[in-house]
């Protein structure tokens, strides 16, 4: 009797320990799954981000100023400021002055010249006469003083590499010449140097 008692105790061990092992199995099944789906639900929602971030366009629009302003004086039937867009040419821009009056003298202007954002057009009438040196020069052959490059200003008398370089700074900082004395304003360049200019140059 006292075999068996102790067998069956033995047995009944076993058992609850082969219960007990079962148990810790099935736990560590179940705890390991959710695991698994939690992977996998975050790598599903990387993809998903990524391919958000790849579908959505970059539209970055760049506001480019689009219109510029001409002032129009002389011999054209409605003189004043018009509104144009870059790359226009002088002929359409007087086209929208009201075209040449019956006065102008239409072979000093350049009608296929671009304008430039307050440049001034200045239409000639016929009595006005050219009393300088230079009266055969056209203002086709003179430098555009607010156009101009380096390069094209060195060629003016008087103007060297430093003055050249100064008249350039004082444009970009200070903005377009708008007469020929704005020139006396720039470091270096005086009332003598002006007016050997005068021939040669175009202002604005």
């Amino acid at each position: 009797m006292k075999w068996l008692k102790e067998h069956i105790i033995l047995v009944s061990f076993l058992l609850l320990l082969l219960f007990g092992f079962g148990l810790e199995l099935v736990r560590n099944v179940r705890q390991s799954t959710p695991q698994l789906n939690s992977a996998n639900a975050t790598f599903t929602q990387f993809d998903d981000h990524e391919l958000i971030q790849v579908d959505q366009p970059l539209e970055q629009e760049e506001q480019v100023n689009s219109e510029i302003a001409v002032d129009v004086k002389g011999a054209v039937e409605s003189p004043g400021v018009y509104i144009v867009s870059p790359h226009t040419r002088i002929k359409d821009v007087i086209q929208q002055a009201g075209g040449f009056n019956q006065e102008a003298d239409q072979d000093q202007i350049n009608l296929a010249e671009k304008v430039y954002d307050e440049m001034v057009i200045y239409v000639p009438y016929f009595t006005e006469q050219n009393n300088s040196v230079s009266h055969n020069m056209s203002n086709h052959d003179k430098i555009k003083v607010n156009l101009a490059t380096q390069a094209e200003l060195e060629t003016l008398p008087g103007i060297g590499a430093t003055k050249a370089q100064a008249m350039i700074e004082y444009r970009e900082a200070n903005g377009l010449f708008n007469t020929i004395d704005d020139l006396e304003k720039v470091n270096g360049i005086g009332k003598k140097t002006v007016e050997q200019l005068s021939e040669h140059v175009v202002v604005p």
